[in-house]
């Protein structure tokens, strides 16, 4: 999938076709983003620039603006899922408008010439008695095309482990690729070794058969977006467990916007009661989540302090067993990178680096392997579970502690697998099935690196 944006300014209100009075938590919760984001920016745009909309000031521009974004962030994934049909897409959201109690609203245009979708989101900032309220329009166009397949299975024959090793690095003890395990059912996967462990993309070596993630980001814009996922399967040692009675600690997943130092991670954790200072990262033990209970987590890690960005109870069957999780459970990551703007669309450098600011919208999926089987790769969202968190946070998350700024330059691993267990209660962490899907931009078809 590939999505343009551009924005400009209406000179008038827009006339509607019909109103949805069945706004729902998503659109409750896009308010509230929008208003706070809006007011932040607000001030950060009166302090850097001031523009206007017609006779309006700056801060009704902006908020217009944040209004018709709105608009997009609630169609986009409606757009997604039903991408192949378009004579059941147009009428859902084609010439809605959608409005909030304080009178404010945003209306939705879609129109479709294959293979092309056209989305126009104009945000109407409610000005009561104003002859003209302030509007701003943004235009997304989004393609879904076949795109290219590069694949590299996890085979355990001489070439792949050839590949494995120019493809991947290890920060911590290497992993091994393996099929003649019981476990594994004669089909190859990695074995990740050692109790603290990361695995990163060597995307930079000449002689991996990688693509080269800074002309992809390069052709998008200098953005990078993409998906990630992976089937992870983590095995108790249940001798151990059964003489001592102590159950297992793990962090376990991908991570994303690896600096090499720095990371973003999305993970299966469970913590037992912390006595193992080695197993987990100190914070993680200071996060104040229920001992021996399955979470996933959405964490950051920057200057050499893990933070918890949010969390999730799983409590489903199709992904946990017991206290563990079901064998070869899914996980995946949406990531889309955008840049900061203010109200008239131009792109903001706050911080004065010299670097045009942007900002990450996180999100993610779990699935259980009954319903998402392993040696299987798909990119139907509809397969998955979408991950809500505890905190009632609406997706996707907003985070700009670490994007793209000068990936041009520094070239990281971007992406990859960590592993942190009490190995005293864990006999083995498998993970199979690891695939990347960006947007590669300027009209190019979207991309697949699977593993």
């Amino acid at each position: 999938m590939i999505i343009f944006k551009t924005s400009n300014a209406l000179n008038s209100e827009l006339k509607w076709s019909c109103t949805d009075n069945n706004r729902g938590s998503i659109l409750i919760g896009i308010v509230i983003v929008m208003v706070i984001v809006a007011a932040i920016g607000g001030v950060l745009l009166t302090m850097n620039a001031t523009s206007s909309v017609n006779q309006f000031g700056s801060m009704d521009g902006f908020r217009a603006f944040y209004l018709a974004e709105s608009g997009g962030q609630y169609a986009i994934p409606i757009i997604n899922k039903n991408i192949d049909d378009p004579d059941t897409l147009l009428p859902l959201l084609d010439g809605h408008t959608f409005s909030f109690s304080n009178g404010d609203r945003f209306q939705l245009a879609l129109s479709y010439v294959e293979p092309v979708y056209t989305l126009l989101s104009t945000g109407i900032l409610d000005q009561g008695n104003r002859e003209l309220n302030a509007t701003r329009q943004i235009t997304y166009r989004i393609t879904k095309e076949g795109g290219p397949t590069i694949d590299f299975p996890f085979d355990d024959d001489k070439e792949s482990k050839k590949e494995f090793k120019e493809n991947w690095e290890f920060d911590g003890k290497k992993g091994k690729l393996k099929d003649k395990k019981k476990e594994l059912d004669g089909t190859p996967a990695v074995e990740l070794k050692g109790d603290d462990t990361y695995m990163r993309l060597n995307w930079t070596n000449p002689d991996a058969t990688l693509p080269n993630l800074a002309k992809i980001w390069a052709d998008n814009d200098e953005l990078l977006s993409y998906d990630l996922q992976v089937k992870v399967k983590i095995i108790e040692d249940l001798k151990k467990k059964k003489k001592k009675g102590e159950n297992a600690e793990f962090l376990v997943g991908l991570t994303f916007r690896d600096t090499g130092t720095e990371m973003y991670g999305l993970s299966f954790l469970k913590i037992y009661d912390c006595s193992d200072k080695d197993s987990l990262p100190a914070e993680f033990c200071s996060w104040g989540l229920s001992t021996d209970t399955l979470y996933v987590v959405l964490w950051r890690n920057v200057g050499g302090s893990y933070s918890l960005i949010d969390s999730h109870e799983i409590a489903d069957g199709s992904v946990q067993s017991g206290d563990l999780l079901t064998d070869w459970a899914s996980l995946v990551v949406h990531l889309q990178e955008e840049y900061i703007v203010d109200g008239s669309g131009n792109r903001q450098d706050l911080d004065g680096d010299g670097f045009d600011d942007r900002r990450n919208f996180i999100s993610g999926s779990i699935q259980g392997a009954d319903s998402y089987p392993r040696e299987t790769i798909d990119w139907d969202f509809s397969l998955y579970q979408d991950i809500l968190w505890d905190s009632g946070a609406v997706n996707p998350i907003i985070d700009n502690s670490l994007t793209t700024e000068t990936f041009g330059t520094d070239r990281p691993p971007e992406i990859g697998i960590h592993n942190f267990v009490n190995k005293d209660y864990v006999d083995k962490v498998y993970i199979d099935d690891l695939s990347m899907q960006f947007t590669s931009g300027s009209g190019s078809p979207s991309s697949v690196v699977q593993y």
